[in-house]
């Protein structure tokens, strides 16, 4: 059959849509003809997606994305129907496995795919083309007379089984960057992303599990590191970032994917995200060895009452001593911070500014805090009213507009929440020792945040510039 894949044009990203270039690869393999549009990086507006789809006469299409692109995939699929009156259209990632029924409140929204969909979409592709019944296709969602049925979830994949992504379906230059946050000025370095492994055994109240779930499975070593070579050859890639959630959950498995690097000889860098409970300063030197440059932590506070109402598992000393261990074998260091989760007040968050600072991190981030649907955090805000209808988690969504988030604290207003991010953003740009100036002078920098508040959009784009 032939099969298009789209990317909503909302948010564009330096990185390669993994989810589609493995749905691809798997559609490929099963001998079908498969096209993949990222309108977002290929700057296609939803004008220009309908003379393609007349052009390709796709049979099926499938569209993915994440909360804040549900109004974008809600008109594409408008637009599919209106040029190919018999695709169906299929809807997966983690909306769709957050709340498979809403999508399907939508008549041009035919199959929602909940959690991972390699081997649901070639069922229901196979199911499709031979015009057969789908009620008993495990891990879909659809429409019995004009009500959602959810079948049965399916067990989780071994991920080592499947076909590397599909990125000769995407321009590759476009995803290919030094990425400097994570590599720092090396022009020289070609980029792009990978993910090692699925699943996470945490229960972070803020993150949604809804597609890969919380049992983790690793790719092999010998597995992963073909891809690297193949990435290398292909595409003459010499930094790799993993984008999986959880790289080090085994530790055995690090030491090999590092032993597998250097008994092949790449010249490759690469990087990745560590869990602060994780660090081990063996580790990260065998890691620091075989090409790793900088490892991420999701840090989130910096205070223990709310990492605790976080259920994070982590405590502030654990995080300390993450950072300090990593920056001792020579790793760069990046952390991310949220700010506004439920319980929070002025202090709790000043309190993970001051602490973000004293990490001393070579990068990082600071964003409001979003409830996702799906999401225990969600589940809690919309018990204590935070959340009073369906749609708000359309309306204020993690990449909308700051001022127009939920705001999940009770003593701050919106303006004031905002005004504490971009003060936030601005003392951790100051406290990395990789800024030029002076430390004296950095620190005098981030005490002057209150004055320049106002004018931090014009100083962001300076900072971005430089």
């Amino acid at each position: 059959m032939r099969i298009l894949l789209v990317k909503s044009p909302k948010i564009a990203s330096k990185y390669v849509p993994l989810g589609l270039g493995y749905i691809g690869a798997v559609l490929e393999r099963a001998g079908h003809t498969v096209k993949i549009i990222d309108m977002a990086i290929e700057k296609m507006s939803l004008e220009k997606l309908k003379p393609f789809i007349l052009t390709f006469k796709p049979e099926v299409i499938g569209l993915t994305g994440i909360i804040v692109e549900f109004v974008q995939i809600l008109k594409i699929a408008s637009i599919c129907k209106e040029s190919a009156e018999i695709s169906k259209v299929i809807v997966g990632g983690p909306l769709a496995s957050s709340m498979p029924e809403t999508p399907l409140l939508n008549s041009n929204i035919d199959i929602v795919v909940i959690g991972e969909g390699e081997s649901t979409i070639i069922e229901t592709i196979e199911r499709i083309e031979n015009d057969q019944p789908i009620d008993d296709v495990r891990g879909i969602a659809y429409r019995v007379k004009g009500v959602p049925k959810i079948n049965p979830l399916r067990e989780p994949l071994n991920i080592d089984t499947l076909p590397f992504p599909a990125r000769h379906l995407l321009p590759m230059n476009q995803y290919i960057s030094p990425f400097k946050e994570w590599f720092g000025c090396d022009t020289e370095i070609k980029a792009t992303n990978m993910i090692s492994s699925r699943g996470c055994p945490y229960s972070c109240i803020y993150c949604d599990q809804k597609v890969f779930g919380r049992k983790w499975r690793g790719r092999s070593a010998g597995n992963i590191v073909e891809e690297m070579a193949f990435l290398n050859e292909r595409y003459h890639i010499n930094g790799i970032i993993f984008n999986d959630d959880m790289f080090d959950l085994d530790k055995k498995r690090v030491y090999q994917i590092c032993d597998e690097i250097k008994q092949c000889g790449l010249d490759i860098i690469w990087s990745c995200n560590s869990r602060a409970n994780h660090a081990n300063k063996e580790m990260y030197q065998k890691m620091q060895k075989s090409g790793c440059r900088c490892v991420a932590f999701g840090i989130e506070s910096g205070n223990q009452k709310i990492l605790d109402s976080m259920q994070k598992n982590l405590t502030l000393k654990q995080i300390s001593d993450a950072v300090k261990i990593a920056k001792d074998v020579g790793l760069t260091t990046i952390g991310y911070f949220m700010i506004s989760m439920l319980g929070e007040d002025r202090k709790t968050i000043y309190d993970t500014i001051n602490f973000a600072r004293r990490l001393h991190l070579d990068a990082g981030g600071f964003a409001i805090t979003v409830p996702l649907p799906g999401t225990m955090l969600y589940e809690r805000a919309t018990k204590d009213g935070v959340i009073t209808g369906r749609d708000d988690w359309v309306k204020f969504a993690r990449w909308s507009r700051p001022e127009r988030h939920i705001n999940l604290t009770h003593d701050l207003t919106q303006k004031q929440l905002v005004g504490i991010l971009n003060q936030a953003k601005w003392e951790l740009y100051w406290s990395s020792p990789s800024r030029r100036p002076p430390r004296i002078i950095c620190n005098f920098l981030c005490s002057l945040s209150p004055v320049v508040r106002q004018f931090y959009p014009i100083i962001a784009h300076a900072l971005k510039r430089d």
